[in-house]
């Protein structure tokens, strides 16, 4: 294959099966990956997926269509522990967003399994299919448990569980309003507050969330945070990287002799260790005189 040719193919799937997990770069592209991870995960185990939509208010005006969209489109990210959407199948990883229950482990980045979901009274439902189900709103709050909550008893509440309780944010202006009133910046207050679960399905992580995490299976998204210059797209590692020539081009040769000479060095002494303690001599230390 041609150096720099591109290695994937437009036909290629993510396969989520397996308790396999995506490590993306991005957020954006994270939210897309749950959904898809949280399908796969329903089809596999045989489970309804429950999609729930966030409640978003504006406090002094009313937002157009395209506004309303944006909002449910926008998912968490570190300075906005609640997503727009909340795809939920029972069994599945969840990520919490913040820091809930410090002395219970509840904080941001621990990883739990969904038991199960609260619903608040006269929450409506829309069935979808048979397997998909969306809610026009939030949950009050989703039950969780992992090895921290071992020992844990709440009353009305399953054994070596706890509850995350939804909650509500204020989306910052200066952040979020270009995005999600775009052609109409600057025309009336902002004012958008959003009310879900400050937690994430834990299927697709960024790199930063998946540090100190050990994953056997993954996805990985090999690209940068930034677009280039050329394409205007992230950049990406599209051919297996040469370790010879990762080295070369970063180490001087000095410093690489160096290092081999080192290594030589250490394999001689060991080996003259061994063989000293084969024949019977002993360490220096061990030939050394005691005084009394």
């Amino acid at each position: 294959m041609p150096r720099g040719s591109p290695r994937g193919t437009t036909e290629s799937k993510f396969d989520f099966s397996s308790d396999r997990r995506a490590i993306i770069p991005l957020n954006r592209h994270r939210w897309d990956l749950t959904l898809h991870a949280a399908l796969a995960y329903s089809a596999e185990t045989g489970r309804r997926l429950s999609l729930y939509l966030s409640a978003h208010s504006w406090d002094s005006r009313i937002p157009s269509a395209a506004e309303r969209v944006s909002a449910l489109l926008l998912g968490d990210s570190s300075d906005l522990s609640v997503p727009g959407m909340f795809p939920y199948v029972k069994g599945m990883p969840e990520v919490v967003n913040e820091n809930t229950y410090m002395g219970l482990k509840v904080v941001n980045g621990a990883e739990f399994t969904a038991i199960d979901i609260v619903h608040p009274p006269g929450l409506r439902q829309i069935a979808i299919s048979d397997r998909v189900s969306v809610f026009l709103g939030p949950p009050s709050g989703i039950i969780l448990q992992s090895d921290a909550t071992q020992g844990i008893t709440f009353p009305y509440m399953p054994p070596n569980t706890i509850m995350l309780p939804a909650k509500g944010v204020r989306l910052n202006e200066a952040r979020y309003g270009k995005v999600l009133r775009a052609g109409s910046a600057g025309k009336g207050r902002f004012g958008l507050f959003r009310t879900g679960l400050p937690c994430t399905p834990g299927f697709a992580l960024t790199d930063y969330k998946a540090q100190g995490r050990t994953i056997s299976k993954t996805l990985l998204g090999l690209y940068g945070r930034k677009p280039t210059r050329t394409t205007g797209e992230p950049g990406k590692c599209e051919t297996p990287l040469n370790v010879a020539h990762f080295m070369e081009a970063r180490m001087p040769d000095e410093l690489v002799r160096g290092i081999q000479r080192l290594r030589g060095l250490s394999k001689e002494t060991v080996a003259r260790l061994e063989q000293g303690e084969t024949n019977g001599q002993g360490t220096a230390a061990s030939q050394t005189p005691r005084s009394d």
